[in-house]
């Protein structure tokens, strides 16, 4: 069975109770804004 994706769910808590795909982008996030990169796409 696949999970709907949380297409027009902005609330955390709705998205999390409704059982949808949800990846945590936080590191990822951490990586960006510490980069030394001159560009970032």
């Amino acid at each position: 069975m696949n999970k709907p994706l949380p297409i027009g769910i902005s609330d955390f808590k709705k998205l999390r109770e409704s059982g949808c795909h949800y990846v945590d982008k936080s590191l990822f996030i951490r990586e960006i804004v510490t980069a030394s990169a001159e560009v970032n796409l």
